[in-house]
């Protein structure tokens, strides 16, 4: 679908590489605007196991070019053909891959050419969706419908790629569903089927339809037919949601590549379901710098629950966190460089032994509902996905980004709440969980470009986190959503925006009895109006707005929201001229931080006694 390449962004001083799209057929036109569109769409994705755009653009008579990130890594072609790999491995690399599909389906994208050739297995350790060349809007009209010929011929050019003639392997007519076989509508189910194809492939070392022609292997999938699975020592729950994703029919397929992807790292545990996301995945990047987890009496699940942490926090990636920050040459970076290292080290351990913990529980009769575990594990993957943004961000830093970097770390969300059952107890029920688990993952990675002073970038994911809560709800995301966006706002420097945005999500908390949020935005609005000294009088009623919405949730005296509500209210006095009042409210602050976090945690450091007006990095909404 076009032709790569190795190209040098002189502005932003980096290797891209650079995509020329070949135009297919009759109505170049037509076609030129249709990629263009689908170009921008996946622009706009920002996913860690999709491939990065970073520009889009066309010349000429609508020819449409792609700047992407360079990566470096191998085919997860190639990577499985290094030789043979524990099964676990192999769906790691899988499920890291499938996320991308279930990314760009919740942006409303479908790739249509999945398989092992279109995926890379970083240097690093990540696995990412690549060459979506043939990708399609899941919602555009007619002219993304495979009926029309423009769709013919690029189905036609598909299945004429990598073909061989004389028994050797079938390229991609292998992978497509049987609705691409027969010019059928195409959507996210068929990128299911072709990641079926691959993973059965990955897994057994061959594929579920094999043909000596291109009819036979079309007469197999539009008929069903595929090989019986050899024997293996494969769970028979793993090869059944494989089978199931292999239906001839789109509607018998799973709901979702979401609710595939649960399935497939599903294990039966007594009462509740264990989620093993990233299986094996350390043995992809290394073991992740720092995060040691002691053995006990849990099995082999537990001691890899907390292996996804490594896909993100590897030696390979702290060299090139630190190496991003040094390179600035700005005054302190190496300082900046070791100590937020330091503090992503420390985050990396502390997400890692929740994440054993919340394993070890699952395993314990009786400590935790179904529903009350998978919330948790979704709260523990918000953490990661935020995380990893921020690692993302400081891989690519700039001198803006050296002076927050150690901020950022330190104020990253704790993951401790995501095992405080009173808290998930609190969290809402969600009727569609797959969608609002990518407005969630939007609204971390907000956090953590709002923590980089990245502010564009956050407004932008945090429209999409807005869009998708908007249309699956819960009600509560949506909240959260317009709290992270006043919080951005404020940060701009668009205080009446931002002031909109906060309380109405105050209000909208307050009437629905939504204590979390209603105190996030009450804290928030105290924080806007505090940042002016004649609307004291404003701030402090959000203050004690706040303080009655912690009184009714009840936390427990160790909670560091009572260091956020009391750091603020102890700035607000501050800048009034209640210097006593103040101190004692930022003494008591600066105390729990420390029992909690450490005397020597950035967030303590940060908390000043003295007559500064500066404030500690707080943990997000």
């Amino acid at each position: 679908m076009g032709i790569v390449y190795a190209a040098y962004d002189e502005k932003l001083d980096r290797r891209v590489a650079l995509k020329v799209l070949r135009k297919l057929g009759s109505g170049s036109e037509k076609q030129g605007r249709r990629m263009l569109r689908e170009a921008q769409a996946l622009a706009r994705l920002s996913h860690p196991n999709v491939v990065q755009v970073h520009d889009v653009g066309s010349f000429g008579a609508g020819q449409v070019f792609l700047a992407m990130e360079y990566l470096r890594g191998t085919t997860l072609r190639a990577w499985l053909d290094q030789g043979p790999r524990d099964w676990r491995v192999v769906l790691a690399a899988f499920v890291q891959a499938g996320r991308g599909l279930a990314a760009a389906h919740a942006a409303g994208l479908v790739h249509r050419d999945f398989k092992p050739d279109n995926v890379i297995v970083g240097e690093d350790g990540r696995v990412r969706v690549v060459d979506f060349g043939l990708a399609g809007a899941l919602h555009d009209g007619s002219e993304t419908s495979q009926s029309d010929e423009d769709e013919a011929a690029l189905r036609d050019s598909a299945l004429d790629l990598r073909l061989t003639r004389s028994g050797a392997r079938i390229g991609t007519p292998a992978y497509m569903s049987p609705e691409q076989h027969m010019a059928l509508p195409v959507d996210a189910y068929s990128d299911q089927f072709g990641f079926c194809v691959a993973l059965w492939e990955g897994l057994f070392g061959e594929r579920p339809f094999i043909g000596e022609t291109i009819a036979d292997v079309r007469a197999l999938i539009v008929s069903g037919r595929h090989r019986p699975a050899p024997r293996s020592r494969l769970p028979a729950r793993l090869i059944r949601a494989i089978e199931r994703g292999l239906s001839v029919d789109p509607r018998d397929r799973w709901p979702s590549m979401t609710v595939l992807l649960d399935e497939l790292t599903a294990a039966p545990r007594r009462s509740a379901r264990l989620w093993l996301a990233g299986g094996l995945l350390a043995t992809l990047a290394g073991a992740a710098a720092g995060v040691v987890i002691e053995r006990s009496w849990r099995g082999a699940a537990c001691d890899a629950a907390g292996a996804p942490m490594a896909a993100t926090w590897s030696p390979e990636a702290a060299g090139a966190v630190s190496s991003a920050i040094r390179a600035t040459r700005v005054a302190h970076a190496d300082v900046a460089a070791a100590q937020a290292g330091e503090q992503l080290e420390r985050y990396a351990a502390d997400w890692s032994r929740a994440r054993v913990r919340l394993c070890e529980l699952a395993e314990e009769e009786g400590a935790l509902t179904e529903q009350l575990y998978a919330r948790a594990r979704v709260c523990l993957d918000e953490r990661l996905v935020e995380f990893d943004a921020l690692v993302e961000g400081l891989r690519r830093s700039g001198p803006a980004q050296v002076h927050l970097a150690v901020g950022a770390a330190a104020g990253l969300s704790l993951p401790s709440p995501c095992l405080d059952v009173a808290w998930l107890q609190r969290r809402p029920a969600e009727p569609q969980p797959a969608a609002s688990v990518a407005a969630r993952d939007n609204l971390a990675r907000a956090l953590a470009l709002r923590a980089l002073g990245r502010f564009g970038e956050a407004e932008a994911a945090v429209a999409l986190a807005e869009q998708t809560a908007v249309t699956t709800g819960p009600v509560a995301l949506l909240r959260r959503a317009r709290i992270v966006r006043g919080l951005v706002l404020a940060d701009r420097g668009d205080r009446p925006a931002a002031r909109v945005a906060l309380e109405g999500a105050l209000q909208d908390a307050g009437a629905e009895q939504d204590d979390d949020n209603a105190f996030d935005a009450a804290l928030a609005l105290a924080e806007l109006d505090g940042l002016d000294r004649t609307d004291v009088l404003s701030a402090m009623s959000f203050v004690r707005l706040a303080e009655m919405w912690l009184t009714r949730l009840g936390v427990a005296p160790e909670d560091l929201r009572y260091a956020d509500l009391w750091g603020v209210r102890g700035r607000i006095r501050l800048r009034d001229g209640q210097t006593e009042e103040a101190r004692a409210d930022l003494t008591r602050a600066r105390e729990l931080l420390a029992r909690v976090l450490g005397p020597e945690h950035p967030r303590v450091a940060a908390v000043r006694t003295d007559d500064s007006p500066g404030g500690p990095p707080r943990s997000a909404p």
